[in-house]
């Protein structure tokens, strides 16, 4: 949401955008394919990808195309804002950087894995993990990869990382969520859950939240992955926390929406 404005996409290839007051329709735009990517605003833009193999950029007022930039198979993560440039990471296995503006390639590299979580940026450096267990660190401004992480008889990641300076959190279908070193990609402390976390990981102050499809809400210190607090839910959580405002949201399995914060 953005302006009072939800944008969404469905898996009939349509893409809306709704009064956030009202729900009533303000435009739509259609796509090839469905629709799985979240979309991401900035600066007067929507951008979202589709099962058409195609990243797309609209005016966020309007709904009018500004630009499409085609990949070599589905755009099925969510696209992440780098500075001037946009950061997909799709299922041809290719982690690209765009330009904004035009939405011309400026650079890019292939690997041997395929995405389905969004890029985190920070700090002129994007990281995610792949389906096959590997989590990369990859320079925005040349695509150069600064290292790689293979974890063994990892299942892989369908999480966006959460960035705070060095602190990377990862979070993993085995059920771990961990922290590594920024710079290095070394590990700093993980922490196992007894169901798999599709749940991005969320930082805020000094505390890491995910939900598990265990059924639980942790909280988890963000120095050395202590716990600090957990909500059981009795549904999985495969959605992500957020944050806003002092209150955290967070939706079920079941259904059930939950709104945590501190009692004026």
């Amino acid at each position: 949401m953005s302006g009072g404005v939800v944008y969404v996409g469905d898996e009939d290839g349509k893409f809306h955008a709704l009064s956030s007051a009202r729900g009533k329709p303000i435009w739509r735009f259609r796509t090839d394919g469905k629709i799985i990517s979240s979309a991401t605003v900035t600066n007067g833009a929507v951008l979202f990808g589709s099962y058409d193999s195609k990243l797309y950029c609209l005016d966020a007022r309007t709904g009018k195309k500004r630009w499409t930039l085609e990949a070599d198979s589905y755009v099925h993560a969510s696209p992440c804002v780098a500075g001037k440039q946009t950061v997909i990471a799709g299922c041809d296995g290719n982690v690209r950087m765009i330009d904004l503006a035009t939405g011309k390639q400026a650079s890019a590299v292939e690997t041997d894995g395929n995405f389905a979580a969004g890029a985190a940026y920070d700090d002129g450096r994007v990281f995610l993990g792949d389906m096959g267990g590997q989590y990369f660190a990859i320079r925005s401004r040349d695509a150069e990869v600064l290292w790689t992480v293979e974890r063994k008889d990892d299942p892989g990641s369908y999480a966006s990382a959460a960035v705070r300076g060095d602190a990377v959190v990862f979070a993993s279908r085995s059920g771990e969520v961990f922290r590594l070193n920024g710079k290095t990609g070394k590990s700093v402390w993980s922490v196992t859950t007894k169901g798999k976390v599709e749940s991005s990981p969320v930082i805020a102050g000094k505390v890491v939240f995910v939900g598990s499809g265990d059924g639980n809400l942790y909280g988890l210190r963000l120095a050395d992955g202590k716990q600090v607090w957990k909500f059981a839910a009795g549904a999985e959580i495969t959605a992500s926390p957020a944050i806003g405002r002092g209150r955290l949201i967070i939706g079920t399995g079941d259904g059930a929406i939950y709104c945590f914060g501190k009692k004026k």
